[in-house]
């Protein structure tokens, strides 16, 4: 997201404007945010993420969507676009926003320098609005990394990482990342 926001004054602006915009933008308080492009170590990782999920799901009822599905944050009345998300039938869309998904299950982010902050404080707050949500997925780009939020049986959230040749269990959709995929022809810069 960028640092300067523009205002609109309801939702209904927000959508009748992105349903007709070039770039994507999210909605958070009123306020859009203009998405920027992603380098493609970030592309790369959200495309194995896709694929893998995609993968282990074929054959089964819920699916994968990547980047392009704007997701509708009813309580909040946040509109944003997750790297990748989850979703099971019967999926539901936003009221006032036919293309808004409002039932994932599971959502991944992958960290850019300029989302980090974002992905892991307010939108992360956005995010545990979403009653069915059930796993929040956070990549790393830096290093082999994924840190994973499992919402338990009494609402709370357990937190858990992996790194290296690890992998993470979504056990929500009976699927597994291993950090082997996720990282598939990516090559870390050293930093000194």
């Amino acid at each position: 997201m960028v640092a300067d926001p523009t205002i609109i004054l309801n939702a209904a602006e927000y959508v009748a404007r992105e349903n007709e915009a070039e770039f994507k933008s999210e909605f958070f308080n009123g306020e859009i945010y203009a998405m920027a492009g992603a380098t493609p170590t970030h592309v790369r990782i959200s495309g194995n993420v896709y694929h893998a999920i995609r993968t282990q799901l074929r054959g089964k009822p819920c699916e994968p969507f990547n980047s392009d599905l704007r997701v509708r944050v009813d309580e909040t009345g946040a509109f944003v676009y997750p790297d990748v998300t989850v979703a099971c039938p019967p999926l539901t869309f936003a009221q006032d926003d036919a293309n808004a998904l409002t039932n994932p299950v599971v959502i991944v982010e992958v960290l850019s320098p300029s989302t980090e902050a974002n992905d892991r404080g307010a939108k992360w707050r956005h995010y545990q609005h979403l009653p069915s949500l059930r796993d929040y997925v956070l990549v790393a780009q830096n290093q082999k990394r994924i840190e994973h939020y499992e919402r338990l049986d009494d609402g709370s959230w357990r937190y858990l990482v992996a790194e290296n040749d690890g992998a993470i269990s979504l056990s929500s959709i009976e699927c597994e990342l291993k950090l082997d995929e996720v990282y598939e022809r990516v090559e870390f810069v050293e930093r000194i």
